[in-house]
């Protein structure tokens, strides 16, 4: 009984000094850079383990850091901070540079999952390191596109590593606005020019580079025209308009605008006024050809036929011009008396829809200007480019076969398409063709086991033998496209022997072929002293023997005659001819064989 007793006391006593040490083993593990938030750890009394404590809310309102973490014991938090682009920055339509530093208590962390979600972009993932600029500095690329209107946008970033998260937004502005820094005159003539002359900036005066300018004047009467220009690296843009006779006087509207190739882009309207010179008499400028709102494909011939009168009579020795689309003048030919004539041929790089056409007419007699003209409306009709397939000729393949596509694409009138869009399409895979030259397109496509098993057989199985199609589009830099009917191929599955044996053929000898005759022939010259002896000795042997057998066959034929009358004379006379000129002729071979012989020794 007094041992029980005395076993329950010292139960007691050991289970009273485990109570009493236990904190301390706690309080000793509450240890603070040794990177877990433990128990009464915070961000205040250790910010190296449960990190530095999020700003409070009397700030700007574009921050919000919200931090979560599994409670006592578990891991230090993390925090992400976005470095690029910065809180209140003005962005354009471009490509943006997205930067986040991630951090676990005060240390980099390169084992976080970072992604940024915004209007702008949508959600993008945020890789650690990116583009070598440190650990723990998470980052992407991503394009404003031209969809995205003027306006503020949040970009909001989120960080996890674990069970603990955070978040970081900003808030920018996009500005994709193109300023147009020029001005003309309040007047002008007919027959001056209206000289454009600037600057392309964007929002924050930075220099708007090789933006494309459009510059478009609407004038009384529904008359409007274009011109295009492109800024040079320092924004600036040059270009003039030339004000013919034939247009109208009166107030005009000019309108510019600019873009450039990431969607950003602006416009202005300059204002000003266009009248006749005084003392300039008009001329009548009737036109015979074409007929208003006629339509023409481009490509085609437009005929341009006038009529200059001067109060009723033909005026013959008149220089009249035509301006074309881009604003430039063309002398007209007179074809006869007070008729001129010009056949212009639109090039691909004319502007397609409604074109007006201007001609003018100007003389000066003793000093004094008379001018005339007038205009018509014509229609521009885009041109089906053809598409003509130069390589491959035939259309049976087989698995492992590399094809390189060669194409043309031209007008009807010959004009390469050049900077043209080319496709191809074998099942659902996409090639796409570069341009070697002018009009000449090039792609490659490798057939695999994949085009196998995407199509149908065409044979029986055991042929290993399927049926796919061939599919082109091609699209010119104005909009006119054309589309090769859909064509059949076949593909055959081959052993890999097989496949070796022909890829070296098409790949080696096929391509390299002049290179293997060149060879074969270096290698006989090479090797003439091992084997060319050895050949004339051998050629001497059969000569000989051929020799031999030739002298046996003139026996045979005079035992036939002499001795069996098995044949006639005159067979025997032809016979006997016949193989003593061929012993004649060996004899003579033996003997030049013998002389390449003894020069050999």
């Amino acid at each position: 009984m007094k041992k029980e007793v005395y076993r329950v006391r010292v139960a007691l006593v050991i289970l009273l000094l485990i109570l009493a040490i236990l904190p301390l083993f706690s309080y000793a593990a509450q240890v603070c850079g040794d990177g877990q938030c433990k128990g009464t750890e915070t961000c205040s009394t250790c910010s190296a383990d449960c990190g530095v404590c999020p700003p409070s809310d009397g700030g700007s309102g574009t921050t919000t850091t919200t931090t979560t973490t599994t409670g006592g014991g578990g891991p230090a938090p993390i925090t992400v901070s976005i470095e690029s682009p910065e809180d209140g920055e003005t962005l354009k339509r471009e490509i943006l540079t997205i930067l986040v530093k991630g951090y676990r208590g005060t240390n980099p962390e390169t084992d976080m999952i970072v992604t940024a979600v915004s209007d702008l972009f949508g959600e993008v993932s945020l890789t650690n390191n990116f583009e070598q600029r440190g650990s723990g500095i998470y980052g992407t690329n991503v394009t404003i596109g031209k969809e995205i209107k003027k306006g503020n946008y949040v970009i909001l970033v989120h960080g996890r590593r674990g069970s603990a998260v955070d978040e970081h937004q900003i808030l920018v502005t996009l500005n994709p606005t193109i300023t147009i820094e020029t001005s003309i005159k309040n007047s002008y003539l007919k027959g001056e020019r209206i000289f454009f002359e600037g600057e392309a900036k964007y929002f924050d005066s930075s220099l708007a580079k090789n933006a494309s300018l459009e510059i478009t004047p609407f004038a009384p009467g529904d008359y409007f025209f274009n011109i295009s220009t492109t800024s040079d690296q320092n924004g600036r843009f040059t270009v003039s308009y030339p004000i013919s006779f034939a247009e109208p006087e009166g107030n005009w509207d000019i309108k510019i605008t600019a873009s450039d190739k990431d969607g950003n882009e602006g416009s202005t309207i300059l204002k000003t006024k266009v009248s006749t010179p005084e003392g300039v008499v008009f001329y009548t400028v009737n036109f015979l050809s074409p007929f208003k709102d006629a339509e023409f494909k481009r490509g085609s011939t437009v005929p341009i036929t006038v009529e200059v009168k001067d109060e009723g009579r033909l005026l013959e020795k008149a220089a009249v011009e035509f301006k074309n689309p881009h604003g430039e003048f063309i002398h007209l030919i007179e074809v006869r008396p007070g008729t001129y004539s010009l056949e212009y041929h639109p090039p691909p790089y004319d502007p397609l829809g409604v074109w007006q056409i201007s001609v003018q007419a100007l003389k000066t007699v003793d000093g004094v200007t008379k001018a005339g003209g007038n205009r018509i409306t014509v229609t521009v009709l885009p041109e089906t480019p053809h598409l003509i397939l130069l390589q491959p000729t035939t259309f049976d393949f087989f698995i492992g076969q590399q094809i390189a596509f060669k194409t043309k694409l031209e007008y009807t009138d010959g004009i390469a398409v050049e900077k043209a869009r080319l496709i191809a399409k074998i099942d659902n895979e996409t090639i796409i063709f570069s341009e070697d030259e002018p009009g000449l397109y090039q792609g490659t496509y490798l057939f695999s086991t994949k085009n196998v098993a995407a199509t149908r057989s065409a044979y029986s199985p055991g042929e290993k033998v399927t049926t796919t199609s061939l599919e082109m589009y091609a699209e010119d830099i104005y909009g006119n496209s054309v589309s090769v009917p859909r064509k059949a191929i076949t593909v055959k599955s081959i052993s890999k022997p097989e496949l070796l044996l022909r890829l070296f053929y098409y790949n080696i000898i096929a391509r390299y072929w002049y290179l293997f005759v060149f060879g074969f022939l270096l290698l006989v010259l090479v090797t003439e002293p091992l084997w060319y002896k050895h050949h004339l000795k051998t050629s001497l042997r059969r000569t000989h023997e051929a020799e031999q057998r030739t002298l046996e066959i003139q026996k045979e034929i005079q035992r036939k005659y002499f001795k069996h009358h098995s044949i006639s004379r005159d067979d025997y006379d032809k016979l006997i001819l016949k193989y003593r000129e061929q012993t004649v002729a060996l004899r003579e071979k033996n003997l030049r064989i013998q002389k390449k012989l003894s020069k050999k020794k």
